[in-house]
């Protein structure tokens, strides 16, 4: 056999071994660079991740990745995947809690499912009371019984003595409550709105959030929308809660809102007792247009028609329209006013109109 035929064959072999090597080793690393973070994953623990409403697949993606959930050098691949799959089209917004193990197959599976997420909406309606709040906490399954939330907020309807019935628990550091005296509840500042929520969310933590809120929109109305300065002279933020809570009881729509209020800041100032029903029916817990004479002759300091000048504090929890019609009153001439059961508000300058208005009720 020829020298050079046998050299030729044994100089073949290497060359091919290398590229059977080279091939192997791209798999290899293709495996592992996209198979293995696409199906199987390491780590050790869970996170909670939040997904915000309208959040890209770039967001989610990086903020798994601050969390350690996912390896930074495979943010692009979790983008690609969620393409891929037409995953980005359907990432739900709410709590996640997903182990740090998980593929990103398995991540845009528990992203992707309307059955994961861990949050929940709860919606404090405009006027409700604490025990309106109570009521709707337990059946939201929030709390058991409604001493739960006034272990936190006091007891409504009470001025405490020796501490009976107050707040159980620190209420939050918060400006907004500066002004509000120790020995009623937290009525009035639990701010009217729609909150998203953990499920396992606390009563105490529920209640912070929405006194956060009441801070934060007070905000924008105590600092210059207001044409008159008066109440920062006369009346602190808690007085002037404690009255919205009454326009908000009395009467519905911004302009009637106004035009109570200037009527009952001039019987304030006036030293007249404001007489309004909903005083009354916060004490009883009755929801009657016009309260009994029987319930007028309760000794509460609650009762408007017993005691003159505001109640010892709000009556319910007021929306943003009524604080800002207690703070820009709309000036007029009458005194007495009511309200028809189709919301209508009839008005009187005199006693003796008042009285003939009483045929709408």
């Amino acid at each position: 056999m020829p020298i050079t035929t046998s050299l030729h064959a044994t100089a073949r072999r290497p060359r091919t071994s290398q590229w059977i090597i080279a091939v192997a080793v791209v798999v290899l690393c293709t495996f592992f660079m996209i198979v293995w973070p696409l199906w199987l994953r390491d780590g050790e623990g869970e996170v909670s991740v939040v997904i915000q409403k309208g959040a890209s697949v770039r967001s989610v993606a990086e903020e798994l990745a601050r969390l350690d959930a996912l390896p930074s050098k495979d943010i692009w691949l979790f983008e690609f995947a969620a393409k891929a799959t037409d995953a980005d089209r359907s990432i739900r917004a709410g709590l996640f809690t997903v182990p740090r193990n998980e593929s990103i197959i398995e991540l845009l599976a528990t992203f992707t499912s309307q059955n994961e997420s861990q949050e929940k909406s709860l919606t404090f309606i405009e006027g409700w009371d604490l025990r309106d709040i109570a009521s709707y906490l337990v059946r939201e399954q929030v709390i058991e019984s409604p001493e739960e939330l006034y272990k936190v907020t006091g007891v409504p309807a009470r001025v405490y003595v020796s501490g009976v019935g107050a707040p159980e628990r620190s209420l939050p550091d918060l400006g907004v409550l500066e002004t509000r005296p120790q020995n009623v509840s937290a009525e009035g500042f639990i701010f009217p709105d729609t909150y998203r929520v953990f499920a396992n969310a606390t009563v105490d933590e529920i209640i912070e959030k929405a006194m956060v809120e009441m801070q934060d929109k007070v905000k924008g109305v105590t600092s210059g929308d207001i044409t008159s300065d008066r109440f920062y002279k006369n009346y602190s933020f808690f007085e002037v809660l404690t009255m919205a809570s009454i326009v908000e009881a009395e009467v519905r729509g911004t302009e009637d809102r106004r035009r109570v209020a200037d009527i009952m800041w001039r019987r304030l100032e006036g030293q007249w007792p404001l007489q309004v029903d909903s005083s009354v029916n916060y004490i009883t817990e009755k929801n009657t247009p016009s309260a009994s004479a029987q319930d007028i002759k309760n000794t509460s300091p609650y009762n408007t028609y017993k005691h003159r000048g505001l109640p010892p504090g709000p009556i319910n929890n007021p929306s943003l329209d009524s604080i800002r019609a207690v703070l820009n009153p709309l000036p007029n001439n009458k005194w007495f006013f009511l309200t028809s059961k189709d919301g209508t508000v009839y008005y009187g300058s005199t006693f003796e109109e008042h009285v003939a208005n009483r045929k709408y009720l």
